[in-house]
């Protein structure tokens, strides 16, 4: 347990932003928990939050071969293969999932999925992709309008309006609409990291794709100093 604890706690210096100590936290949990894969998932974490996407999929390599079936380790190695520009690696593991889960994870596989096809210069492949879930009955009506969008078949406008019914749902939509516009609209980027909470894959990945793109990284507290402070 003392190596989990440090493990933990060198992710919460991170999430904090205190990243003088996070590593050596880090490190010490796992030499002390090396047979553990949360040691090496939150080292894995820590890594991306620095943009050393491939020391983190060493870590999550690793952590993979401890538990498998271990759904976080899924979805960061998907987000950091695509983050290296690995991105067949990354479709790979995509439709591993999209073909084995039908929860929340599948869905969002099948968006990073497009993303795969499309940053591999595939954009037909890409849209075709995506449109063959438009009639999967297992995917619901608001990631189908994140579809559309994708394909160019729904406005911006309707998707905001499900955006605007549906706050779990507008985070993915945010982060999908940054990636697809190629990083030309750093408003959307902006506020998926002022909304999203920041130890959430999602969050880790949006501030990768930050730091590449030397964009400021807005404070998530702001909103809640006095205004008088």
């Amino acid at each position: 347990m003392l190596g989990l604890d440090y493990a933990w706690l060198g992710n919460l210096i991170t999430i904090l932003g205190i990243k003088e100590n996070a590593l050596n936290y880090l490190n010490k949990g796992v030499s002390l928990v090396p047979d553990h894969e949360s040691s090496y998932l939150e080292r894995a974490r820590y890594y991306i939050t620095q943009l050393k996407f491939k020391e983190a999929i060493n870590d999550l390599n690793t952590a993979s071969k401890l538990d498998p079936n271990d759904n976080h380790i899924i979805k960061l190695q998907i987000i950091t293969y695509f983050l290296l520009a690995q991105y067949n690696k990354s479709l790979q593991i995509c439709q591993k999932i999209i073909n084995s889960s039908s929860n929340n994870f599948r869905k969002r596989s099948i968006i990073y999925g497009y993303f795969n096809y499309k940053y591999l210069n595939l954009p037909y492949k890409a849209k075709q992709f995506i449109k063959q879930y438009l009639k999967d009955p297992q995917i619901n009506e608001d990631y189908k309008s994140l579809f559309k969008y994708l394909c160019g078949t729904v406005s911006q406008e309707a998707l905001l309006v499900k955006i605007k019914a549906n706050s779990d749902f507008a985070n993915i939509c945010v982060f999908a609409s940054y990636l697809n516009d190629n990083q030309k609209d750093n408003e959307y980027l902006e506020a998926f990291l002022i909304h999203e909470y920041p130890d959430t894959i999602e969050y880790l990945c949006a501030l990768a794709l930050a730091k590449r793109h030397h964009l400021p990284v807005p404070c998530r507290y702001e909103s809640l100093k006095p205004k008088s402070d």
